[in-house]
């Protein structure tokens, strides 16, 4: 097949710092060409370009969460959609949908659309197209949002590069939080949890991508610098380095997670996780084997002081068997499949 995978505004695929779903769409456009299809990767100018694919640039990357999101991601595919029609199917993987603008110009492009947060029911109208939408969502609990909304939807959960994550079984008496910096992630929770337990934390994630400046402020004045230590952004490495060496990794979201890649990072590592019961989070940490999913804090607290019961291979295996780039590029080509022989949604 020869697949387009657009891409958002902000940020190149990969980007060296925060940028999960442009990590995704490398991740899968590396893992389609492996499997023999050829794929242009449409993503922002700082972008590189997939092993054995094609990039095509659609404009500087964003770096910012201050702008128009949909009026930018707009002028990036009107930089590109000229190209489309050599396509066999083109992948949205971006939050605005304009390839479905190409195909309501082109009723023979064959589209798909992975989303990887809630549907706007501003700019998401459901019950008005024209046609099959083919949207996929990257958990069972996001199907089930959508669903509810109106949209049909499959689902094939995100996968990551296994390889930049090594395992350890060398492990310190730290916790870890790593995620953006925002109140929905629920650092603060995190915080307060390790601090019931008695535990030591690192808090790492991204501060410039958010629009709460204040929040990250409040976290950092939450830390003491020993105890409990904001680290703030970091580069890969650096990151790989916190996973590697944490005794688990805590997610305190509570927004209704679609996914969340840290804790298919921690896993890989070795690194149990503990989380809160929220969106999709329990599909990826299996309780009581690689990690517990919490209720409350109170249950948090005491996950942490029974971690040791959590077996590191359990969580190597768990992300091998489900949560790799070569299983989501295979279960992408599954979904592409049926659309291109008209098994659609």
């Amino acid at each position: 097949m020869k697949i387009g995978i657009l891409s958002t505004s902000f940020f190149g695929c990969p980007n060296p710092a925060y940028g999960g779903l442009e990590a995704v769409n490398w991740n899968l456009a590396c893992g389609l060409t492996a499997r023999g299809h050829k794929v242009i990767l449409y993503a922002p100018d700082n972008s590189q370009t997939p092993p054995g694919g094609f990039l095509y640039k659609t404009g500087p990357a964003l770096d910012t969460v201050n702008v128009d999101w949909m009026n930018e991601e707009k002028a990036d595919w009107e930089n590109v959609k000229h190209t489309f029609g050599e396509l066999d199917i083109l992948l949205g993987s971006n939050w605005f949908g304009f390839e479905y603008l190409s195909k309501k110009e082109n009723p023979e492009l064959r589209v798909t659309h992975v989303h990887h947060g809630g549907l706007n029911s501003d700019w998401w109208k459901p019950g008005t197209a024209p046609f099959k939408l083919n949207i996929i969502g990257i958990s069972q609990h996001m199907r089930r949002v959508y669903e509810s909304q109106g949209f049909p939807t499959h689902v094939v959960y995100n996968g990551i590069d296994a390889g930049l994550y090594p395992p350890s079984h060398d492990k310190s008496d730290r916790f870890l939080f790593l995620g953006r910096i925002d109140p929905i992630k629920g650092v603060h929770i995190a915080i307060d949890a390790a601090r019931r337990a008695d535990v030591p934390l690192d808090v790492v994630g991204a501060t410039s991508f958010v629009t709460n400046q204040q929040y990250v402020s409040q976290m950092n004045g939450m830390c003491d610098g020993e105890k409990v230590k904001f680290v703030g952004e970091v580069d890969h490495e650096t990151k790989v380095k916190y996973l590697q060496d944490a005794k688990a990794l805590i997610v305190a979201s509570q927004f209704g997670e679609p996914f969340n890649l840290c804790a298919a990072e921690a896993m890989a590592c070795g690194t149990p996780v503990i989380t809160l019961n929220d969106g999709g989070l329990p599909e990826v940490v299996e309780h009581g084997v690689t990690g517990f999913v919490c209720q409350n804090i109170y249950e948090m607290e005491e996950a942490i002081m029974k971690i040791d019961d959590i077996n590191y291979d359990d969580c190597i295996n768990r992300v091998q068997n489900n949560f790799t780039k070569e299983k989501m590029a295979e279960n992408y080509e599954k979904q592409f499949t049926d659309i291109l022989a008209g098994n659609e949604w």
